[in-house]
């Protein structure tokens, strides 16, 4: 086989709805064995416009990331396996029906929690091989693993020298074991396979997928990288046609030797190594963790930012619908009120804190950027937004009438009833007045009912000039 992969990260996102209160994460996430939680998703001297990172960071950032520990007791997480010696192996079948074997495990799981309740699960895999094809296969069976793709996972750990021992896995355990400290309401698409013990919440079908690698020197030609790139970013097989249009519609190309592969699906960028030293050197720096400004770094992140608009727009498109179903106009306008006001702070939070317009002075970055947004269509779902905002406003402008309407008629009821309560305000007054006098002559009031019969009196004359007006008026008609 040969040994095209020098380097190379696997991350898959699934997106969900969390009902916890944001403020309230820091607690949620409090066990020091099993969770690190930090407000700052940018560090060092990252490439991003300070507004922008000002807005996650700190208390009143709009994004938590709690990262989960080594010492956390999760199913097949596995961070300190640098030698894997344990593994998971998918069986899968290939399209000549044999059913091939890819090895992976988990190195990270990070939670990036958002003030508007959208949440991402983000996994880091290290796919176990330096085959290129191999790679492109077993990024697709893992991202497709919620599906009827896999036909068996195996968990396999080195137990002595010479003895190891297996046993069926599930992805699913890990994720729920994750995803169980907070109340993941749905995911944002929702699949076949159940969650937390059989409720009403579904896995999707596919995660999406954010891979980078890089290649040897003179491995692969310009075409089978644009190529591979593709395959990766869409989660497809090596035995995809996909037209030369397709794979060009895609692109990113800001280097002669690396490439960025753009898609609904996923995001993956591929290097190749060349014959310059310093060239070399930027790719491997580029490509490394620990780089604030590198791939596995900043370009997620912005990534990351797309994902929260992206999700947070279809999350309050949803929420309209289920708000304003089967409310009357007419008998629920207190709920539709309450629900208006919700809606607008959803749309409000979202637009000063979560759309950006210009994201870097960097020309990479932002070039980047704009491209994300555009393969995940956010204008597109903005503009849509707008359409159910102006839907919003209507339903506001009506309730705003209505009450106006009210408040007329009840200012001609008082205009015209307005005798009768001068009349049994007075009386009323008068009532308090004799009551007083009274008890300064220290004479129990309990024991004389002078007061209510003179409160009698004046409601009887107040009625009399109720009718007195009726008659009035009706003898004008």
């Amino acid at each position: 086989m040969m040994e095209q992969i020098e380097q190379s990260l696997t991350r898959h996102i699934i997106p969900f709805r969390y009902a916890q209160c944001f403020e309230g994460l820091t607690k949620l996430f409090e066990n020091p064995n099993k969770y690190s939680l930090s407000d700052d998703v940018f560090k060092g001297p990252v490439r991003i416009h300070e507004y922008i990172k000002d807005v996650f960071r700190g208390d009143n950032g709009i994004c938590r990331k709690v990262k989960v520990l080594e010492t956390a007791d999760i199913p097949l997480f596995l961070p300190k396996n640098k030698r894997r010696s344990s593994y998971c192996e998918i069986y899968g079948n290939t399209t000549k029906g044999i059913k091939a074997k890819y090895r992976f495990n988990i190195e990270a799981l990070t939670l990036y929690l958002f003030k508007s309740g959208v949440g991402f699960l983000v996994v880091d895999y290290d796919l176990m091989t330096q085959d290129l094809n191999t790679f492109i296969e077993g990024n697709y069976f893992l991202q497709a693993l919620k599906s009827d793709n896999i036909k068996k996972m195996i968990f396999t750990r080195k137990v002595g020298r010479d003895t190891i021992e297996s046993e069926p896995a599930n992805l699913l355990d890990t994720f729920d074991t994750v995803l169980s400290t907070l109340n993941v309401t749905s995911f944002m698409e929702r699949g076949k396979q159940l969650a937390f013990g059989g409720n009403a919440v579904r896995y999707p079908v596919e995660a999406m997928t954010f891979s980078s690698v890089l290649l040897a020197a003179d491995t692969l030609n310009e075409y089978e990288i644009k190529k591979s790139a593709n395959l990766i970013s869409k989660g497809y097989k090596s035995s995809y046609k996909c037209s030369d249009e397709s794979i060009e519609e895609s692109l990113i190309k800001g280097f002669d030797n690396l490439v960025w592969s753009v898609s609904r699906e996923g995001i993956v960028s591929i290097g190749s190594r060349c014959n310059d030293d310093v060239t070399n050197a930027f790719l491997e720096n580029s490509f490394h963790g620990n780089n604030p400004l590198g791939i596995p770094n900043i370009y997620f992140y912005i990534y990351l930012i797309v994902l929260n608009q992206k999700f947070t727009l279809i999350k309050i498109a949803s929420d309209i619908s289920s708000k304003m179903c089967g409310l009357d106009f007419g008998r629920d306008r207190n709920a539709i009120k309450k629900a208006l006001l919700e809606l607008r702070g959803e749309i409000a939070q979202l637009m000063l804190s979560g759309i950006f317009y210009d994201i870097s002075s960097n020309s990479q970055y932002h070039w980047f950027y704009e491209k994300t947004r555009e393969t995940l269509g956010i204008d597109d779902l903005m503009s849509e937004l707008e359409v159910e905002t102006e839907g919003l406003d209507s339903i506001t402008e009506m309730l705003r009438i209505q009450d106006d309407e009210e408040k007329e008629n009840r200012i001609r009821s008082i205009t015209k009833y307005g005798s009768i309560f001068v009349v049994l305000f007075g009386a009323w007054d008068v009532s308090e007045l004799i009551r007083g006098i009274l008890q300064e002559q220290l004479q129990s009031t309990l024991n004389l009912p002078i007061t209510s019969i003179v409160a009698g009196v004046f409601a009887l004359v107040a009625f009399a000039v109720f009718f007195m007006i009726e008659s009035i008026e009706n003898g004008k008609g």
